[in-house]
C-alpha cells in the first residue's frame, strides 16, 4: 500500500512539472495587438494618430510637428508574425537638423510567435522645432522618409502598393485642390480629369518634393475645371508607355 501511494505522489509531481513548463503562447489562441499599439498610443495628439494610421503598412519614418515638440515616427511595416518590435535607438541634433536612428528586432529563429499580422512602429517625442529630419537604418544607411510634409497627414484613399496616397481633396465652385504623398520616379505624379464615360478631359503632372525612394508631398491646385468633370486620376507615368502605374481615382462630384 505505501509503495503504491508512493508511486501516486510521483506520477503526480510529474504531471505538474510537465504543466508547469508548458509556454501559454504554444496553448493560448489569444489574438495579439500588433507592435507598437500598446503603451501610450491613446495619449498622441491626434496629428500623430492620423499619420500611424496612414504609414503603418509602409516602411517609413515621418516627423510631425505638434505643441513646440516633434515626434518621430517610424514604421516597419507590415510582419507576418508577432514578435517584430521597432525602435529609434538614437537622437543626434546637427545645427538646426536632427538625426534619428531606426532599428528593427526580429523574432528569434525557432521562437514560436503568433500568427497575426502585425505593424511595428515606434514613436518618440523630441521637443522643439527642427529645419530637417533625417532618418537613417542601424547601419546608418539612409531609410526612407515623408520629406516635404506640411500639416495633417490623413489618408482618403491609396495606391494597391501605397506608392500614391491622397491626404485631401477639396473642391471649389470652379477648382480643386488635392495633396498627398508619393513614391515615384523623379517625383512625377501625372494627373487626368475625366468625365463620368471616362474621357480624359485634360491632364499634366505636378512635382512631388521627393522622389523614391521617398515619399514626397505633392499639392495639385486647379482654379479651373473642364466642363463635365468627375473624377481625379493621381498616378505615376510609366517611363516605359506613359501607362498609368500607382492609380488612385477621386470622385470630383
Amino acid at each position: 500500500m505505501k509503495k503504491t501511494i508512493f508511486l501516486l505522489l510521483i506520477a503526480s509531481v510529474a504531471a505538474l512539472s510537465v504543466t508547469g513548463c508548458k509556454s501559454p503562447s504554444l496553448f493560448s489562441n489569444k489574438i495579439q495587438k500588433p507592435a507598437g499599439e500598446m503603451g501610450n498610443a491613446e495619449n498622441y495628439p491626434d496629428e500623430v494618430k492620423t499619420a500611424i494610421e496612414t504609414i503603418k503598412p509602409m516602411q517609413v519614418g515621418m516627423a510631425v510637428y505638434v505643441d513646440k515638440k516633434t515626434y518621430l515616427i517610424v514604421s516597419y511595416g507590415e510582419k507576418p508574425t508577432a514578435g517584430y518590435k521597432a525602435s529609434i535607438t538614437s537622437t543626434e541634433k546637427q545645427g538646426d537638423n536632427l538625426i534619428a536612428t531606426t532599428a528593427l528586432s526580429v523574432p528569434n529563429p525557432g521562437a514560436q510567435a503568433a500568427q497575426v499580422l502585425t505593424y511595428p512602429y515606434v514613436v518618440k517625442a523630441v521637443d522643439g522645432f527642427f529645419k530637417e529630419v533625417f532618418f537613417k537604418g542601424p547601419a546608418g544607411e539612409e531609410f526612407p522618409q515623408v520629406v516635404g510634409l506640411k500639416g495633417k497627414l490623413s489618408s482618403i484613399d491609396r495606391s494597391s502598393n501605397n506608392n500614391i496616397i491622397a491626404s485631401s481633396l477639396t473642391t471649389g465652385q470652379n477648382g480643386i485642390k488635392a495633396r498627398g504623398i508619393a513614391r515615384v520616379f523623379e517625383a512625377t505624379v501625372g494627373y487626368e480629369i475625366q468625365d463620368d464615360a471616362g474621357n480624359r478631359l485634360t491632364n499634366g503632372f505636378v512635382n512631388a518634393a521627393a522622389g523614391g525612394p521617398n515619399w514626397g508631398c505633392f499639392e495639385l491646385v486647379l482654379n479651373k475645371l473642364p466642363k463635365g468633370a468627375a473624377k481625379l486620376h493621381l498616378f505615376q507615368p510609366s517611363a516605359m508607355d506613359g501607362s498609368k502605374l500607382d492609380l488612385v481615382e477621386l470622385k470630383l462630384k
